[in-house]
């Protein structure tokens, strides 16, 4: 279970080397996982999510808008209820 935030600067960084534009970031202390919202390519998410964990020390979810999917409805959660890290606006 999440119980404290990861380093956002750590997450914010890791996002924009894997290749994002954007990066939201989603803490729910009721869930095991961080979830991170991108604009990533799909070859990109499974590179982001291990490097996330390796430097966070967390479990984290990587989602993309690059693709519709049956994921959809995380990604407007993650959007409404979660904290963009970048850019600033």
């Amino acid at each position: 279970m999440a119980k404290t935030t990861p380093n956002k600067e750590a997450v914010r960084r890791i996002c924009l080397l894997s290749g994002g534009s954007f990066c939201y970031l989603l803490v729910d202390t009721g869930d095991e996982y961080v979830d991170v919202l991108s604009d990533l390519k799909q070859e990109a998410l499974d590179n982001c999510q291990k490097e996330l964990e390796s430097w966070c020390g967390m479990k984290f979810r990587v989602f993309t808008t690059q693709k519709n999917t049956t994921e959809d409805f995380i990604v407007r959660n993650i959007k409404s209820h979660g904290e963009k890290l970048w850019p600033d606006e």
